[in-house]
This record gives C-alpha cells, sequence and structure tokens, in this order.
C-alpha cells in the first residue's frame, strides 16, 4: 500500500525547529511495512524531493511543491500528479483548499486528519470558518470521509456540523526526535546553577501573542515573587511585535527582567534539556488546536498547567495528570504552583500519571495501529 500525507497549509515547513506531526506518522507507518510519502507547501521554492530513511530502511519520500499562498491555504498545482502515485491520502483539516480539491476525487480512499474547533477568541476567524465550514467546504465531504481529530473538542465541532464518520485518536510523539540530545542549548549552565541554588524554573514554549496569553505568563510570575519564591521564567518564542512591546512594557514596569530567560528559537533537538530541567510548564493560551508542547512536556513527566483546549481535553484528567485552569484567574493558578513548589511528591505523582499518559496512549505507533486497524476495513 502507498499512503500519502498532504500538508495543505501556505506555510513552508521547517522541520528542524519543529516536531513534525506528517513525518512522526509517516516514520510509525513505514515501520509497518506501508509506503509513505509527504507533500509539503513550498512557497515561491522550486518543487524538489527529500528522502528520509528509516529504521527498517524503509524511506519516506517528501515532496516540497511550489505554490501560493492565500489565506494560509496552500495552492499547489503540481499535486495531482504526485496524489496520482499513491492509493490512500491522508489530508490535513478539511477546511483547507488543498484537502477540498483531492476530496473531489472519486477515485482515492480520503481520510482527513482534523484539529481546528470553533475559534471564540476571534470574531473574524470564527466568520471566516464559518463561511468555510458551512457555505464551501464541509458538503462534500461530510457523510463519506473518514475523520481521525487532534482533540475531543475538534470531534464536537464536526459532529455538530454533520460529520458521520469522526474519531479522536490524539497527536503522537516521536520519542526518537525528542530523546536526540546532541546539542546542549547554550543557556543549559545558567538554568542549572540557577535550580542547584534552590531555585524553580517555570516554562513556556511557544507564540507569544494575545491567542496565547503570554502576558497571563508575567502576572504570575510577578505574584509569585511577591510571594518571596525563588523562581525564574523561561519563554521560547517569537511574536507579535506589537504584543511583544506590551509584555516588554509589563516587564520593565514590574521589575521583572532579572526573573525571565528569554529564547526567539531553540532546535528541536535541544529542547529535551529545557524540559528535563523544567519543574512546572505554563500554557495559559486561549485557543490550542492542539499544542506540541504539552504532549512533550508531560512526557518528560513536568505537572503542565494550562486551560480548556484542543490538547488539553484528550490529554489531562484535570488534577491526576495536569492541571486545568481558568485563562483569567490568576488565583487559580497561584495556588496550583505554590501546592507543587511545596510538595515534591505531588508534584512526581502527577508528572509519572502525565509521562504514562503519553507513553501509552499519544506516540505515533499507537496512533498508526489505529489508522492502521481503518486501512484493514476498507
Amino acid at each position: 500500500m502507498k499512503f500519502l500525507i498532504v500538508r495543505g497549509y501556505g506555510n513552508v515547513m521547517n522541520t528542524n525547529m519543529y516536531n513534525c506531526q506528517e513525518i512522526g506518522l509517516a516514520k510509525a507507518l513505514s515501520k509497518q511495512g506501508i509506503e509513505c510519502g509527504i507533500v509539503f507547501y513550498n512557497g515561491k521554492n522550486e518543487n524538489c524531493i527529500e528522502t528520509i530513511e528509516c529504521e527498517n530502511k524503509n524511506k519516506i519520500v517528501i515532496y516540497r511543491l511550489r505554490g501560493i499562498s492565500i489565506a494560509k491555504h496552500g495552492i499547489m498545482n503540481s499535486i495531482d500528479e504526485i496524489v496520482d502515485k499513491y492509493d490512500v491520502i491522508w489530508v490535513n483539516e478539511f477546511n483547507q483548499y488543498t484537502s477540498y480539491k483531492i476530496c473531489k476525487r472519486n477515485d482515492k480512499k480520503i481520510i482527513i486528519y482534523h484539529g481546528p474547533y470553533s475559534p471564540i477568541y476571534s470574531k473574524l476567524r470564527f466568520i471566516r470558518n464559518y463561511f468555510y465550514n458551512k457555505l464551501f467546504f464541509y458538503k462534500r465531504m461530510a457523510k463519506k470521509n473518514k475523520v481521525f481529530t487532534k482533540s475531543n473538542l475538534a470531534s464536537r465541532e464536526l459532529l455538530r456540523l454533520g460529520f458521520e464518520k469522526v474519531e479522536t485518536i490524539g497527536v503522537g510523539l516521536d520519542n526518537n526526535k525528542i530523546h536526540n540530545l546532541d546539542e546542549k542549548p547554550e543557556l543549559l549552565n545558567e538554568i542549572l546553577s540557577f535550580r542547584d541554588s534552590g531555585g524553580f524554573l517555570l516554562t513556556y514554549i511557544g507564540t507569544i501573542d494575545k491567542r496565547k496569553n503570554t502576558i497571563m505568563l508575567l502576572k504570575i510570575l510577578k505574584k509569585l515573587i511577591i510571594n518571596n519564591r525563588k523562581v525564574k521564567l523561561l519563554i521560547i518564542g517569537k511574536g507579535n511585535s506589537k504584543y511583544i512591546n506590551k509584555c516588554i512594557k509589563y516587564i520593565n514596569e514590574n521589575n521583572l527582567k532579572e526573573y525571565i530567560i528569554y529564547r526567539e528559537e531553540m532546535q528541536q533537538n535541544q529542547l529535551g534539556y529545557i524540559y528535563k530541567n523544567t519543574d512546572i510548564f505554563l500554557l495559559p493560551t486561549c485557543y490550542e488546536i492542539f499544542g506540541m508542547v504539552l504532549l512533550e512536556a508531560m512526557y518528560y513527566g513536568i505537572p503542565v498547567i494550562t486551560t480548556e483546549n484542543g490538547g488539553s481535553s484528550t490529554l489531562i484528567n484535570d488534577k491526576k495528570n495536569g492541571f486545568i485552569c481558568n485563562n483569567n484567574n490568576i488565583e487559580e493558578w497561584i495556588v496550583i504552583i505554590e501546592m507543587l513548589l511545596s510538595n515534591k511528591e505531588i508534584c512526581g505523582k502527577i508528572g509519572k500519571e502525565a509521562n504514562s499518559t503519553i507513553t501509552s496512549k499519544f506516540t505515533w505507533d499507537v496512533i498508526a495501529e489505529k489508522v492502521i486497524k481503518y486501512l484493514d476495513t476498507i
């Protein structure tokens, strides 16, 4: 069987900076003897082909296709000739143009992998999604195509829209990639020195913008310092310049600079060192399709505090293997952080449960087994 994974987003994927879901799934399927290819949008760059060699010496073919991006939809004119070479096509998000284009073909078995749910944080995005969902995309797909979703929230959304063959499988972790600790980050010594002196490291990894509610992290940090906690906040991520300036203003006004470690980006193979030396992972986001950082932090046995979002609705059993809080209630976050910092036993128990959840249910090998089980039925 030849299995093609299509990522239709109109942005060029840097697989060195991101735990790439498409590659993770392809590797797991390849282990089971399935021949896999992946399509990535390549912007104005020329078409090119790469290969990745897997453990069993099978090769994954990556097609990077030239195209244009309109409202984050990648339009790749040469994709049809690639699709023709494969038996089963796995498309990301039903409301991407490329997914719609492929699903119109009746000669292929199509599986949709969907993550987004209703975005209540943005009226403009809500209206845009309503247009895509109701007036254009889903009518051709809702009854005939199987949909695997990244989260329970996404499944509820699709069932509400009228999709019938919906199953939540989550997102997987590429164990080999996150275990690759070849290169130590330059800030590691600073982190180790601080923790050796009795300090606690709180970590956030992600974009810095209003949707991620990054300013909430600074308010939490300020409150912990007032409470005389020896903590530092590590932030890794780029973001909107206007929002970043707002954060800088808050930092300066509240004298928080010495308590913050900031880096714009970090290689994926360095993040293991960060997770291994983090005491609590914080993600106060207003909206998250899934959140690979939740998956990674939980795998490393870190207590995670976050909001109700795609990833938390699927991964976290509140107060058992992590914590789900209101994204505006600082006191609720502070109470949980103080409890974790004061009680190593509870901290360890939560971390152990978090790791068990990921290793037993959310690796790509586990998810690939579910996909193969469905392929057997068709």
